[in-house]
């Protein structure tokens, strides 16, 4: 089972099963590169999880698209993303207003952001994949907590026969 974390930072410790990636040395991380150009390398469908905790506020909007972008295409087909993000604008149960919409906006990560990429919703931003988001939660320290898969091109979900095979097949 391949498990990333991308951007591990000084947490590598207790994900002891994780591939630990990030650019910073200090964090003595396994894989001392940047996340997006390492997820270019990977083989498709050869990542099971994806965690990325506190390092999407650190990208560009247009690397935030190549990150999702990549993880689509190397997560297997029952893989998951897995995302811990601080909504620094979260203060007092109310959001700023210059809170992100989009990537493109590059202001703040918001809860918003992940609908970029649910569904439908990828039509509005061409070449971005779409994803399913599973759970998502606000805790009460600000911190955005989701869990999302890849969905078919179309952006819905693929039940047919095939689909049901690929999954019996790889229990």
């Amino acid at each position: 089972m391949m498990i990333i974390s991308l951007g591990s930072g000084p947490e590598k410790s207790p994900y002891t099963d994780y591939i630990c990636v990030d650019n910073n040395p200090a964090y003595h991380p396994d894989i001392y590169m940047d996340i997006v150009e390492y997820t270019q390398i990977l083989p498709t469908e050869s990542v099971d999880k994806f965690r990325c905790a506190n390092v999407l506020s650190m990208l560009t909007g247009i690397q935030i698209f190549k990150l999702f972008n990549e993880m689509h295409r190397t997560l297997k087909f029952d893989g998951r993303l897995y995302i811990e993000q601080m909504l620094v604008h979260y203060a007092g149960g109310e959001f700023n207003a210059k809170a992100w919409t989009t990537p493109l906006d590059q202001t703040y990560w918001s809860v918003h952001m992940l609908r970029c990429f649910e569904g439908g919703a990828t039509q509005k931003y061409r070449g971005v994949k779409p994803w399913k988001i599973l759970e998502e939660e606000i805790t009460l320290h600000g911190v955005l907590k989701a869990n999302l898969r890849p969905i078919e091109e179309d952006g819905h979900e693929d039940e047919t026969f095939e689909h049901w095979l690929r999954l019996a097949t790889k229990r």
